[in-house]
């Protein structure tokens, strides 16, 4: 078995040998040449065999914590119950344990809804450019981690943007929402900003809002942040109220990174005034759900909550790029030095930073 403290170098080893030939494809020839090479099903598959059957080690962090939780279930006779913080989640855990699955079988599954829901959200959203999109995907900040730490979360963030790609069938887009909600409760903010986006879509709103939210963290103001511990269950209240943990505090490089789709957004919505209505769609999903987590910029492990916006960054940073309502002049080639910029700055944060 790999040794677990290469996990995450192969991981972007492999990401970035196929993010450099497809680099290469759209700076020289245009993006459509790839579709049809393969999928990037057979991608998705061999990731989730890779991360679903890693070894158990501290250097995942969670992952240590649920395989202990796993293995005190084995065999244990199983019942389904609504009294569980995370009702599909929970139950889905405590069903594959005490039926004698493996912890390797459950870490495969969850990794295999991780990367597989990714892979369907891309090819529906766009289908001439699946190659490129999920690339973009593996190339986030927040992708590796996402499938050997919180996995939870990073399962129901792949369900929830199926629920988003498949907007347009009210009926399985809402069983989608509600499945994001099983498998993580924090999924309810994102489902409210998808009702209140759905809703109202006035797209400088939203904007005007993210940048209130900004002033807000800059100001350090934490009436918000309070405001929201009260809203909430105990353990998210002590999320939102401790300030002496893991990653708090300003977080500049977290508001340079989610700035990057918003400053596109507010380039191509304002500046060369296009319309396309998915797109004000998406952006204003976006700069609603990052704003919510600018309330709450001082909270311990401010990166989770920032990642509930960040589970939409990729689709909202290309999208200009793959629709057709949107021109751009010599459009692959600058998808193309945008993504490579998106990937520099996840290797940096990985190799330099951390």
């Amino acid at each position: 078995m790999i040794d677990a403290i290469y996990y995450q170098g192969i991981f972007l080893f492999i990401v970035a040998f196929f993010t450099f030939f497809c680099f290469m494809k759209y700076y020289s020839y245009g993006g459509t040449i790839l579709e049809g090479k393969g999928s990037p099903l057979i991608l998705a598959i061999a990731l989730s065999l890779f991360i679903g059957f890693r070894p158990i080690h501290r250097v995942f962090a969670d992952t240590v914590g649920y395989a202990s939780y796993y293995n005190s279930h084995i065999n244990l006779p199983f019942s389904f119950s609504v009294n569980v913080e995370n009702i599909l989640f929970d139950n889905l855990l405590e069903f594959m344990s005490s039926n004698g699955f493996s912890y390797s079988i459950f870490f495969f599954v969850i990794a295999f809804i991780y990367f597989i829901g990714r892979y369907i959200s891309c090819r529906k959203m766009f289908p001439n450019n699946s190659w490129a999109a999920y690339l973009v995907f593996l190339g986030a900040f927040l992708t590796f981690a996402s499938s050997v730490n919180g996995i939870k979360a990073g399962a129901a963030a792949s369900i929830f943007v199926c629920a988003v790609a498949y907007k347009d069938n009210k009926i399985l887009s809402a069983i989608l929402l509600l499945t994001s909600w099983g498998f993580h409760h924090s999924m309810h903010l994102c489902i409210l900003a998808f009702i209140v986006v759905s809703l109202y879509k006035n797209t400088k709103f939203y904007s005007l809002f993210w940048i209130f939210c900004l002033l807000v963290a800059i100001m350090h103001i934490s009436y918000f942040q309070n405001l929201f511990a009260g809203l909430t269950d105990e353990k998210s209240a002590r999320y939102l109220t401790d300030e002496e943990g893991w990653m708090t505090g300003m977080r500049y490089d977290f508001v340079l990174y989610s700035f990057m789709p918003i400053l596109l957004g507010w380039y191509y919505r304002f500046r060369k005034k296009v319309e396309d209505v998915e797109y004000d769609f998406l952006l204003n999903l976006y700069m609603l759900i990052n704003g919510l987590w600018l309330l709450c910029m001082y909270a311990n492990f401010t990166n989770r909550i920032a990642a509930l916006s960040w589970l939409l960054y990729p689709i909202v940073l290309i999208y200009p790029y793959f629709s057709v309502n949107i021109q751009i002049k010599n459009k692959n080639k600058t998808f193309s030095v945008v993504m490579a910029v998106h990937l520099l700055f996840t290797l940096f944060m990985a190799v330099v930073y951390y």
